[in-house]
């Protein structure tokens, strides 16, 4: 009976450790992003922009050129302003560049008064899924 008991928990271990592990193996790295966020034309506002990049590892290669939705993981800090989200962002794909469908600024936040927003502004983003817009 314990021996019956052991190999259950055995296989199931076994089981549950190589589900982990593939996947990790299918997971596609993420795609950097050139953004930046501006405050240059009104001190409580900021405008995000996201650029035109490149598919290096040509992580969405099956996909046909055209329209396509890009999720973008994006991070803002400026101060005490932190802006930590996702966006569905219209893009064109031509091969493996991409380029923003509408190339202004594509949102605005407004800071909450009294937030500091002195300081170097760092920013990260990352394209985390491609599909193609209907």
């Amino acid at each position: 009976m314990k021996y019956s008991k052991f190999l259950t928990v055995l296989g199931l271990g076994l089981i549950s450790f190589s589900g982990l592990v593939g996947c990790d193996e299918a997971k596609k790295p993420d795609v950097v992003v050139n953004c930046q966020i501006d405050n240059s034309m009104s001190k409580d506002t900021f405008f995000r922009t996201f650029f035109p990049f490149k598919d290096s590892e040509n992580s969405w290669d099956s996909l046909k050129d055209g329209k396509v939705i890009v999720t973008i993981k994006s991070k803002f800090q400026k101060g005490d302003f932190l802006l930590d989200d996702m966006q569905m962002v219209p893009y064109i794909k031509s091969g493996n560049m991409y380029s923003p469908e509408y190339p202004n600024h594509w949102d605005y936040k407004k800071v909450d008064s009294g937030t500091n927003i002195d300081g170097k502004t760092v920013a990260k983003c990352v394209a985390t899924l491609v599909a193609p817009k209907k």
